[in-house]
């Protein structure tokens, strides 16, 4: 009996100690004291059953037992399902720096973050085909992180060369990383440049575009049908009709092949790219002339890459055009020279004058005008196109003094000036201006190029550049042929002088061709090499058969008495120069006596818009020798036509018969009786002359005085003949 009952106080025991213990098991759960005991599936591989990430999740993952990798099996790859898109058609060729930026797309959630050692295409891209090949050179490799339409992160990879991105359903954008493939500590923002600049091939594209070469185009540059013409090539550049004449040049060209297009031409290891104003598109692959892009100025400063503009097309630019090396920058399709214009729309609102009449003044502090000078912030204006008509008549003036508007006043009609004190210009106009169309030439240079080898530039029209049209600094094997310069310079060089010349070669250059060009309306010169450099190497640099018309200089050509280092191989040869002539003031005529002083003309009538040079200088060749090198040579060139001089020389070494001369035509007529067309200055000594009898026999002249009867058929068959050579219809 008492073991029994000794039984049953151990059972009931028993149970009220399970009890009790039964319900701190429940309580501790209750309030989690047990929660980092239970295992869930999100809590394994780092998700929950939505997706979401287990960072992101509520506080009951804090006490969720870490679970090591034995204790369970591997997270499962997530399967995504194939894009549907459909889309072929996709090349883009990142292998320019300039379309990077420092930093990177982050691998966890697609945000852009700062990382010096990385690069990152600033822009998401758009998903429209199914694949997409990765070309990258060995070494590096791609982040590509996928985003969907509302740009929400779905998940990121790394490729390298010969993989394929395909993307998901959800997939709608994609975003690009570069990196280095190991070793990034070796590679900062600075040294992504050089490697650039190098050649790194970063392209991605769909199957269409993956082997193309472009030798499937043949020939990309067809002459204008019936277009050739029988009258005599010099009727047009006597008559001044540039436009119809260099149209006319660039066809014949063609035709006889002085200008060619060809696969085989583009075939240089670079992407060719066909741009088109008037039927591209930027989406477009460019690769095809089929497939153009649109925009111009985004291949600016590229190097390694082929840029083809469709003839006939108008190119606005912003600003001007920086080359790189190994580039071509040509013509293709047919029509006239495709053209790039830097004429800008004069976006403001005159007010007329409460003090003078006829005078207006415009506010500039809003335009984005390009300077090298800070004292003229939003004033450097080379001409203003009014109603489409060239006014080069800008005042200017010396020094930090205020702008004082009466002094445009005594000019008259047409005159402007720009005040850099307070970015303001200043009109003279019978008219209201606001009820014209106004544009203007800005403080650019068309095609510039600093340092850079081995770049042509054929078949292009520039236009309306208040600097030069093209400037070759320190550059080696460049070619510039077939293209045409019109209305170049005015802009401000130093405080109170203008300047701007067509085609300059500065500082050093070597191997450089100019040749079968046509510039026209020029402020400064048409064709020069100059500089500043007393180091400067100037070798083998050739100015052949171009044609120059309207302008202060044809031929400027300093010698070499900037360097310390003697000229090798200059040559300005078969050259056409027309019209010499100061395009401020293109009628007056200028001629001077032996004293250098206006015949014909007093000071008081004369007016030109240079502040300066004003009675001496301006001629068909401008041409000083130092006497420490070899002289450039200035031979078989023809100069038509001058109010000033149609040469101006020096010759510090004292030759006898002047070398750097030999075999040109000077022809002018209708010229007043007393005036000097030639300039000669030895050892200091200036002397003013009717002939020019200190050049070597050689050289020949046709000078007829006005009222004079004579017969200048043979000249103008000598001018004809010459136009033809440049035309390729004859050799010379």
């Amino acid at each position: 009996m008492v073991k029994k009952w000794i039984t049953r106080v151990l059972v009931l025991g028993i149970v009220v100690f399970l009890m009790f213990k039964t319900k701190g098991l429940f309580d501790d759960l209750a309030d989690g004291t047990y929660a980092h005991e239970v295992l869930r599936v999100d809590n394994i591989y780092g998700k929950s059953s939505s997706g979401q990430k287990s960072g992101d999740n509520s506080d009951a993952d804090k006490n969720v037992t870490a679970v090591s990798e034995e204790d369970v099996a591997p997270e499962p790859e997530i399967a995504y399902e194939p894009s549907e898109k459909t889309g072929d058609d996709f090349y883009l060729d990142l292998s320019y720096v300039k379309m990077w930026e420092s930093g990177e797309y982050d691998e966890t959630t697609g945000e852009k973050a700062e990382h010096r050692r990385r690069m990152r295409h600033p822009d998401l891209i758009a998903i429209e085909c199914a694949k997409y090949n990765i070309n990258v050179s060995e070494g590096y490799k791609l982040r590509i992180c996928e985003y969907d339409s509302e740009n929400g992160f779905i998940r990121s990879m790394e490729l390298i060369d010969g993989n394929v991105y395909e993307p998901s359903r959800e997939g709608e954008f994609f975003s690009v990383t570069l990196m280095k493939d190991g070793n990034e500590n070796s590679l900062s923002p600075g040294q992504w440049g050089r490697v650039f600049e190098s050649g790194i091939e970063v392209i991605i594209c769909t199957d269409k575009w993956q082997d193309f070469s472009g030798n499937e185009v043949g020939s990309l540059i067809l002459a204008e049908e019936g277009s050739q013409v029988t009258k005599n090539l010099s009727d047009y550049l006597l008559a001044g009709k540039d436009d119809e004449l260099a149209d006319i040049l660039w066809n014949k060209q063609i035709v006889n092949e002085l200008y060619t297009l060809t696969a085989e031409e583009l075939d240089n290891g670079n992407p060719t790219y066909y741009v088109s104003s008037s039927d591209g598109d930027d989406s477009n692959s460019g690769l095809t002339p089929d497939s153009p892009k649109k925009k111009l100025d985004f291949f600016s400063g590229m190097s390694n890459v082929n840029v083809l503009l469709k003839c006939g097309d108008t190119f606005r630019m912003p600003k001007g055009i920086s080359l790189g090396n190994n580039c071509i920058y040509a013509a293709y399709g047919q029509g006239t020279r495709p053209e790039i214009n830097f004429y800008r729309e004069l976006d403001v609102k005159f007010i007329a004058s409460d003090t003078i009449s006829n005078m207006w003044e415009a506010d500039l502090s809003a335009l984005d005008i390009v300077t090298n000078q800070e004292d003229k912030r939003n004033c450097d204006i080379g001409q203003l196109l009014i109603d489409g008509k060239v006014n080069w008549n800008r005042y200017t003036w010396y020094g930090d003094a205020e702008f004082d508007s009466h002094s445009i006043e005594v000019f008259g009609e047409g005159v402007w000036a720009v005040d850099w004190h307070n970015s303001k210009l200043y009109l003279y106009s019978v008219k209201n201006p606001n009820n014209s169309s106004i544009e203007y030439a800005p403080a650019v240079t068309g095609l510039y190029g600093v340092g850079i080898n081995n770049a042509k530039i054929k078949g292009l029209k520039l236009k309306g550049a208040g600097h030069h049209g093209c400037n070759l600094q320190n550059c080696s094997d460049v070619e510039i042929s077939n293209c045409y310069f019109s209305y170049i310079g005015g802009s401000l060089h130093n405080r109170g002088s203008r300047y701007g010349n067509a085609i300059q070669v500065w500082d050093s250059g070597t191997n450089i061709s100019v040749h079968n060009n046509y510039a026209a309306w020029i402020y400064d010169t048409c064709f020069t090499h100059q500089g500043s450099n007393n180091q400067a190497i100037d070798e083998h640099i050739h100015f052949t058969d171009n044609v120059g018309a309207h302008f202060f200089w044809g031929i400027e050509v300093w010698g070499d008495e900037y360097s310390e280092n003697p000229f090798s191989d200059i040559t300005y040869t078969g050259n056409v120069l027309y019209d010499n002539i100061d395009v401020t003031n293109p009628d007056t005529p200028m001629y001077v006596k032996g004293n250098a002083r206006l015949l014909g003309t007093s000071d008081k009538d004369y007016v030109s818009f240079r502040t300066g040079y004003k009675y001496h200088q301006m001629s068909g060749i401008s041409i000083s020798n130092s006497g420490t090198g070899q002289i450039a040579k200035v031979e078989n060139n023809i100069v038509w036509d001058s109010n000033r001089f149609l040469l101006q020389a020096s010759n510090p070494r004292g030759e006898d018969v002047f070398s750097a001369l030999k075999n040109n035509f000077f022809y002018a007529e209708d010229i007043l009786s007393g005036a000097c067309l030639f300039r000669y200055n030895n050892d200091g000594n200036k002397e003013y002359c009717d002939t020019p009898r200190f050049v070597d026999s050689s050289n020949t002249w046709s000078v007829h005085v006005i009222e004079e009867e004579y017969d200048n058929s043979k000249d103008e068959e000598r001018l004809n003949e010459a136009l033809l050579r440049i035309a390729g219809e004859s050799s010379r």
